[in-house]
């Protein structure tokens, strides 16, 4: 991995022309193409997984502050044993729709006294996890071949706020994300060709990609992986 100083790699994405990212604090409304450039085939979303803590026995516990039972966010004391589950299998079972549009609020209205169980634990925002890390690669890698990938880190995720912009292989965004010393996840993720984009925005509990049509056709076959097909009209809502 090799850092660059031109801001000219970031110029073709609209969500990184401006010093800061747009901000999802709901004084403007933000679509997906403010964030991502037109001329693509297809657009998607990537719901970051909500997990089940399999050793909470008790499915009436409630987490209590007002982060943990709004949004799920709480983190137990200890590692736990979990597994992952797909915003559409969680909707299904609270029978809700599930739609390019659905946020972490709809989940809330359909469980029991209107606050997330302890049992459950939320998205992160702006973080892909590390099994999904490994999914998205194996379903990239057809698509990019041997090129070098550009990742790059807003001056907001940087501990100097200064952003970073790093030439590194495809791997590199499982090899970054399991080494502590990183900053983790990459903001914007894409091969050298700008054949797709990989975009985690920091204050969202899901990713956006766009690329060619095939890329989106593989993305919606692949059951580990919980992505849906969104146009660039879409609103996009923190929480």
């Amino acid at each position: 991995m090799r850092p660059l100083e031109t801001r000219e790699e970031l110029e073709w994405i609209p969500a990184f022309c401006d010093a800061a990212l747009p901000a999802m604090d709901g004084s403007r409304e933000v679509l997906v193409g403010d964030l991502l450039p037109v001329g693509f085939a297809a657009y998607a979303k990537l719901f970051h997984p909500i997990h089940e803590d399999l050793g909470c026995e008790d499915e009436n516990l409630l987490w209590t502050t007002p982060w943990e039972e709004r949004y799920g966010r709480g983190r137990p004391d200890q590692p736990f044993p979990a597994r992952a589950l797909k915003w559409h299998d969680l909707a299904h079972d609270l029978e809700l729709d599930y739609g390019p549009g659905m946020h972490l609020a709809d989940f809330l209205q359909a469980m029991p006294q209107g606050r997330w169980p302890r049992r459950l634990i939320g998205p992160e925002d702006g973080e892909l996890d590390v099994d999904t890390v490994y999914h998205l690669m194996r379903l990239l890698r057809p698509h990019t071949g041997d090129q070098d990938c550009l990742c790059y880190w807003p001056a907001e995720r940087c501990a100097r706020d200064q952003s970073l912009l790093l030439v590194a292989p495809l791997s590199a965004l499982l090899t970054l994300h399991a080494d502590p010393r990183s900053l983790g996840s990459p903001t914007g993720f894409w091969p050298r060709d700008r054949s797709w984009l990989l975009l985690s925005h920091p204050e969202l509990p899901f990713s956006l990609l766009a690329g060619a049509g095939l890329l989106l056709e593989d993305l919606l076959r692949d059951k580990p992986l919980d992505g849906i097909q969104i146009g660039l009209e879409l609103a996009l809502q923190h929480r």
